[in-house]
Order: C-alpha cells, then structure tokens, then sequence
C-alpha cells in the first residue's frame, strides 16, 4: 500500500502496489471509507476534527502500509497503519504507528490483538516535519519504519486476521497526509 505525496520509485505505482493514493482527488467510491471531514489540497489530505479513512479493502498479513504525516499542532492525535476490518470503530486488532495520550507529542509504534495486551514500541519526538512512517504486517510479526528506517520489530502469535488501511486523526486542529 502507499499513500501520500511522497513518490515511489516506478513511473506506474498501480502496477506495483495494491492500493496507491497520491490524493489528487479524494476517491470515497471504490478506494476509501470516510468518516468525517476531510479535504484534498494540492496532493495532501487535510483531516480536521475527528475522522478516519479506511481502504475498502481488506488486508491478510503478507501486506505493508506506507504513509507521510505531519500533525500541524500539538493538540492533534493520529494514527496510521491496519486496524480492524469493517468499520471505524477504535478497537483492536491493530498494528500501528500513533501520537496520543498517555505520551503527547510523541509518536510511537502500538500493536493491539484480540485476546492479548497492548503493546508500545519506543517513543519518538513530534516535530512539525513531514515523515514516512511504515508498517510491514507478517503472520508472526511486525516491522516498523520511520522516515525509512527500520526501528522496531514486534513478535507476536500468529495472526493472520485481514484488516484495513486506516489513516486516523483525534482531534482539532488538522494532521495532514
């Protein structure tokens, strides 16, 4: 999967990715699930509020997820990575990279499956840059990356539930994709 203004390495992403969105318009049809405000301005996603966009497709392990992100002030909580299948409820299972409480202003790998404890990767400062965050989904783990290196990786049980891309933001002012 890719989303975001970033480019990837081959004149036709559609040809190598699954889901591809530069986000010159915003495809709520075929590609996309809304659920709140969000706009598109110049190949950036602007979601204000609360809202989150889910692909319409569902994700087995074996699949990754790339994003860039910037939050746009410090009251802002998102997230982006695979989250549950079916609808926009917050709940696990999930893989993920999220700024929120209990650690504002710090952005952070989270891994939630059904019948197991959270678990927290190590915390990153946010900053007012844009950064590519990633998330490689496996049957028995999970890879985490940022700005294209590789930080942290969580082992867990096999796990091969399909879930969807999810990019998410928790408040107001605006992040941006």
């Amino acid at each position: 999967l890719y989303a975001g203004p970033c480019r990837p390495f081959t004149p036709d992403p559609t040809s190598v990715f699954a889901l591809h969105d530069d986000f010159d318009t915003l495809d709520t049809t075929t590609r996309w699930d809304l659920n709140g405000p969000a706009v598109v301005e110049d190949g950036v996603l602007l979601m204000d509020a609360v809202g989150s966009l889910i692909s319409r497709v569902h994700y087995p392990e074996g699949f990754g997820i790339q994003f860039k992100a910037r939050a746009t002030d410090g009251d802002v909580e998102f997230w982006g990575g695979f989250q549950r299948a079916g609808d926009h409820v917050d709940q696990p299972p999930y893989v993920l990279w999220i700024e929120r409480t209990p650690w504002p202003d710090q952005v952070f790998a989270e891994c939630h499956l059904r019948g197991e404890s959270m678990w927290v990767g190590d915390r990153y400062p946010r900053d007012d840059q844009w950064h590519t965050y990633r998330v490689e989904r496996f049957l028995d783990h999970t890879d985490f990356y940022r700005d294209g290196e590789f930080m942290i990786r969580y082992d867990h049980r096999d796990w091969s539930d399909p879930l969807q891309a999810r990019l998410h933001v928790d408040d107001d002012p605006p992040a941006v994709y």
